[in-house]
């Protein structure tokens, strides 16, 4: 099987887990390579599958990446199913994930462009995050205090200038149980990958595996 693991032209150096993923995939016989889905020379109908590795430069362009998603769709190769990535390209997933019912943290949304006092929406939280509704890899994700209020609101502003913009309550918790990413396999629950949160410049601490816990099985 021809299998093409998805990065992007802007990449400096490989993720360093890259290098394992193709070794795992050539010792099963495959034939596995490294593929930039910005690269308008690779010919995606000669893979067998098309699986998203690290395109981080998604955010900055995702209307360009929704439609390369539209383009090899067809193809019927890539993994995940292109509708699902498109979906999950903008955090407003989490909209849809509340009103079917799930536990969310409690967002508040701002379209790009939009004006707002942050502290409208920030009330009775002692510390919240904001980050961008579009965006990868902890980018402009920031943790402020209440007593940063104007610190916070300038960093609100230069997102709205880009992009839409998401605010949550900081939840204690995220720092000492981390987040939680259950792996499916088969439609079912395989694993969990444990990732610390990220602000600011600190270092990823990404950890696993783990066992999904009866709540989190039950999701399935």
């Amino acid at each position: 099987m021809r299998i093409a693991f998805v990065t992007c032209l802007s990449l400096p150096e490989p993720d360093h887990d890259e290098p394992i993923f193709l070794a795992a995939a050539q010792d099963a016989g495959h034939n596995a390579t490294m593929a930039a889905w910005d690269d308008p020379t690779i010919p995606w109908a000669d893979y067998d599958r098309i699986i998203l590795r690290s395109c981080w430069d998604y955010p900055g362009r995702v209307d360009e990446f929704r439609a390369w998603l539209a383009r090899i769709a067809p193809l019927g190769t890539l993994q995940n199913p292109a509708d699902m990535v498109a979906n999950n390209l903008d955090k407003r997933y989490l909209q849809d994930l509340e009103r079917h019912g799930l536990p969310v943290v409690p967002t508040r949304w701002a379209e790009r462009g939009a004006t707002l006092h942050l502290p409208d929406l920030t009330q009775g939280w002692p510390q919240f995050v904001l980050k961008p509704a579009i965006s990868a890899g902890s980018e402009l994700t920031r943790l402020f205090s209440q007593d940063q209020a104007q610190e916070a609101q300038a960093f609100a502003n230069e997102i709205l200038a880009q992009r839409p913009l998401m605010v949550q309550p900081f939840f204690p918790s995220v720092r000492t149980v981390g987040e939680r990413s259950i792996v499916c396999l088969g439609g079912e629950p395989s694993h969990v990958v444990i990732k610390m949160p990220r602000f600011d410049e600190d270092d990823e601490s990404v950890s696993g595996p783990d066992t999904p816990t009866p709540a989190e099985a039950e999701l399935w």
